[in-house]
């Protein structure tokens, strides 16, 4: 099974103190428009691999839609920053082109962005009111709002037949300098203000 303990020991080299009880218990489940949970080692935790997973899950969903773009937010849980550009990278390397925030932005920044650039959905990086020891990735569809019904079910179907190694990443840097990342325009931020007001 790609949960077992055994084929993550093979796959990366993990510090037995960092393993909770539960860590290996089963996996985290795609529920209110996404996943969330305790960071950590194992499939039943938030971590880079598990991250990247949802998110060529998602790339999947997208490029079936024929969606060429995604927004990406984030807020300041720790390795918040990390996930989004690990989904950047993600989204980079199946041909998608990922509009990151430079900075930390509240979640309804994201479905605001969503509409306001047209893309064909949105993720957050987020687990919203929960403790600080969690995060989460949120799936917003096109029209700004969380993913829901058939469509989050596709989603999360496509999420469970991958592994969670091998999951294949461009480099958020290099991908930056060809515009494959883009970092959201100040207009975005400026307008989602004015707007609230």
């Amino acid at each position: 099974m790609y949960n077992s303990y055994a084929h993550w020991k093979n796959n990366i080299e993990i510090d037995e103190s960092k393993t909770g009880g539960d860590s290996f218990s089963g996996e985290l489940s795609f529920g209110t428009s996404g996943i969330r949970g305790i960071m950590g080692i194992g499939p039943n935790r938030i971590n880079e691999y598990v991250i990247a997973r949802a998110c060529k899950g998602f790339a999947m969903q997208l490029t079936e839609d024929g969606a060429g773009s995604v927004a990406l937010t984030y807020d300041s849980r720790i390795n918040s920053q990390k996930y989004a550009r690990i989904c950047a990278e993600v989204f980079a390397a199946n041909g998608i082109k990922a509009h990151i925030t430079q900075q930390l932005a509240p979640t309804p920044l994201l479905a605001y962005a969503v509409r306001r650039l047209g893309v064909g959905g949105g993720v957050a990086v987020t687990a919203s009111h929960n403790p600080k020891e969690y995060n989460g990735f949120k799936v917003y569809g096109r029209d700004g709002s969380q993913i829901s019904g058939g469509y989050a079910e596709a989603v999360s179907a496509r999420i469970k037949a991958l592994d969670y190694f091998g999951i294949k990443k461009a480099d958020f840097e290099r991908e930056l300098q060809e515009k494959n990342v883009l970092y959201f325009p100040q207009s975005v931020y400026l307008n989602y203000i004015k707007e609230v007001k």
